[in-house]
Formats: structure tokens, sequence, C-alpha cells
């Protein structure tokens, strides 16, 4: 209890010593104890210090899962006569008092104190002389807390929980030995590996955060940053189960028969269903080429193809994804020119009937006298390959310059007929010199 009371004594006198050197000195004895590769420096603020002459410094180290780090102290005498004596002894919270020897030395110019734990110290300085004086620090070895789990990992919907703190530090009021908390806040940084979509990486949505899932495997990070620019990082492996839907179609817009082919871009997906919207249906990967023969029509204005990929199996089922496109089979259509000119210039040499979507056609030329002087008729895939009539009488000599009579039957494949059966009408012949 001696030894207790001493220290007790020499407290308040180097607390006093300490005080009068701060006001004489400009609060150059602040520099009396340092620390040693610290990552942040505050001040404790103890309420009985009213005028604020109490400085006592709180150096904070950014530790990790690694127990080495440690804090480390720096004390050299405010003057004296040399040859100091240093002893260095560490605040217990329970009794309230420094009664712990950490290190003691002789006849130094400093002395440091290393591989020091939270916590508070104190270190008294004597001299050959008169001097007996305490200087006083905090030790703070910092390493914020975070972790993070999957809390839910759904079709359409994965949620992170987390947990963080601040690592708690206290000091003590000198005058009455109450607890005073070090002030410290946490920011947050969401991250991903490979990169996905996290709305506000730097908001906390306590207690969980809710992402748009990944189409892949995915590394999740919450890296945590206290007040003093500590850090600590936690990480969660999310393998994904999403799928999604995704495909191509080319042509997207044609006359019939309309042959239509499929690239199929879905993710992660085991079985395939495909509704092409005339009534067919295939569970392939990529089906084979589709062929739509009935154009649309204002009522039926496209036809609407649906794949539903399914992925694989987990705990909870299957995922599966829908995704649709329009394609779109124009409606019959006949345009008949009235002039032509098949003079071997390569520009509008050929009388050719321009249709859309059609089933069936039969041209007849005839001349002026009513003689047939040329007949065509083919399919759909005759006429695609048809050039048109090329202004010579069956075929052989060239017709003259004049007027002649078609008559024209076409059948669409949405089974329009134009005119009735038949379109008859005239065609002017000129022959322009190239």
């Amino acid at each position: 209890m001696e030894k207790k009371n001493n220290i007790t004594i020499t407290h308040c006198f180097g607390a006093l010593f300490f005080s009068l050197l701060f006001l004489f000195t400009g609060g150059k004895v602040f520099s009396q104890i340092t620390g040693n590769g610290y990552s942040a420096v505050d001040t404790a603020r103890y309420p009985s210090d009213t005028l604020g002459l109490r400085r006592d410094p709180v150096f904070v180290w950014c530790g990790t899962d690694d127990p080495s780090v440690r804090g480390s102290l720096t004390a050299e005498p405010p003057g004296g006569v040399a040859g100091w004596d240093f002893t260095w002894l560490m605040y217990d919270p329970v009794t309230f008092s420094y009664d712990s020897v950490v290190k003691s030395e002789s006849g130094v110019e400093r002395s440091t104190a290393e591989g020091l734990n939270s916590g508070g110290y104190a270190v008294r300085i004597r001299d050959a002389a008169s001097l007996d004086t305490f200087f006083y620090a905090w030790v703070m070895v910092d390493t914020p807390y975070v972790s993070i789990a999957i809390q839910q990992n759904k079709c359409k919907r994965l949620a992170l929980s987390r947990e963080m703190s601040v690592t708690p530090f206290y000091y003590y009021d000198p005058a009455d030995s109450s607890a005073i908390p070090l002030t410290n806040g946490l920011d947050v940084l969401w991250s991903s590996n490979p990169q996905s979509a996290i709305p506000y990486p730097d908001i906390d949505e306590n207690p969980k955060t809710t992402y748009a899932p990944p189409y892949e495997d995915t590394w999740y990070y919450l890296t945590v940053t206290d007040s003093f620019g500590c850090t600590n990082k936690a990480e969660v492996f999310v393998e994904t189960i999403q799928v999604k839907a995704d495909f191509e179609v080319d042509p997207e817009k044609g006359e019939a028969p309309l042959e239509v082919n499929f690239n199929n871009k879905s993710l992660n997906a085991e079985s395939y269903f495909w509704d092409f919207g005339d009534s067919t249906y295939a569970e392939l990967e990529i089906p084979d080429p589709h062929t739509y023969y009935i154009p649309n029509t204002p009522a039926h204005p496209y036809y609407l193809i649906t794949l539903t990929a399914t992925g694989k199996k987990f705990p909870g089922g299957r995922c599966t994804d829908t995704i649709s496109q329009k394609v779109v089979v124009e409606p019959s259509a006949l345009e008949i020119p009235n002039v032509f000119t098949p003079n071997g210039d390569s520009y509008n040499d050929y009388f050719r009937v321009y249709g859309k979507s059609l089933k069936y056609l039969h041209v007849k030329v005839y001349n002026r006298q009513g003689y047939k002087i040329y007949d065509w008729q083919g399919g759909s895939d005759e006429i695609k390959d048809w050039l048109g009539w090329d202004g010579k009488i069956n075929g052989h000599s060239e017709a003259s310059p004049g007027v002649y009579y078609y008559v024209i039957r076409a059948v669409g494949w949405d089974d329009v007929e134009y005119e009735g059966k038949l379109y008859r009408g005239v065609v002017y012949l000129f022959r322009e010199k190239k």
C-alpha cells in the first residue's frame, strides 16, 4: 500500500510539475514522450481539466491479425543534470493507479518502451539532482472488426449481412478515474471481383445489403476504415445460381417465306424451351433455322419468339429466366412499273414485278395486236431469282418501242389475290441510247 500511495503522491506532484512546465514552456512539454511508428495521434480530454492544461497524447497503431503489432513510446527528460533514470509504468483500470512496472533504465539520455499493449502508460524521470517528474501517454492498438456472410442467395435476389465495430478504447480521468471513451467512427466500402452491380458501395445499409445477383462466381469484400485511418477487410464467396436468358435472331424482319436463325447467348442454363410464336416449339440449345410462311397482319403485327432458360439444381430449386423478341413477316405486296428501257445500260433494263411475301406469280405480255410475246410463272423461290422481261419477243428479236399490255396473276403467302384473280395494265417500252 505504501508503494501505491507513494506513486499516487508522485503522480500528483508530477501532474502539477507537468502543468507548470506546460504553462511556462508554451506546451513544449508535450514532446517529452513520443510514439514511434504510430498511425495517428489524438489528445485525451479529461472532464476534470476544465482549463485544458493536461495534454496527454493518445497514440494509435493500426493493428492486424498479427499479434506482433504493439505500441512503442520514447521519453526524454525536460532538463536537469545528466544521468537520468527512467521507470515505465502501466495503468491498472481496476486499481486506478500506475502500479505495474514495464521497464526501468538508469543513467541514459532517453528511454524507449516497446511491445506495449493498449492502455495507459506513465514514465517517471529522475536525474542526479532534484528532478523527479512524470509524463503520461495512452497507447491504442486499433483493429476495426468486420465480417460478412450470405444471408440470402436466391433467384433474382442476393443479400449479404455484415457485422462491424470500432475497437473499444477508454482512457481515464486522473481526478476521479472515470472512464472516457475515445471517439471513433467507421466508413464502409463494398467491392467485388469480378466487378458486379453494387448500387451504393460506400453506404452502410444495416443490417444487410441487397444486390442484383451475379451471373458468375464472385468474391464480395467489405472494407471498413475508422476515424484514425485503420482498416480491416472481410470477404465472402458467392457461387452463382443465376440464369440469364438471351438470344439474337437474324433477320428480324423480311418477306415470306422468312427463314430465321438463332444465336443463343444465355448464361448458366442447362435446359432451354423455345416458343416460336406460331404454335411450334423446340427444346434445343440452338434450334434449327425456323421458317415463317404466313405474313403478319394489323391484327397480328409480329411473331413473338420466347426463350425460357433453366439453370442447375440447388437446394432451393432451379432458377429460370425468360426473354422474348419480335420477328416481323411483311405482308404481301405487289408493285408493277409502267415503263422500262431495255437498252443494255444496266438501269431499268427489265420489266419486273416487285413483290413481297409472294407465293405465286404469273406474268404474260401482249403486243398491241394481241399476240402473246412473253410468258413466265413461278413460286416464291423462282420469284427471288427472276429478272423480268428483257424486252424481247419470246426471247428472240427485240420488241419495238411502244405500248405493251400485261396480264398478271399474283398470290401472297397470306392468300391475298390481287384484283380478284388478274392484274391488267400497260407498260411503255423505250429504247434510249446508252
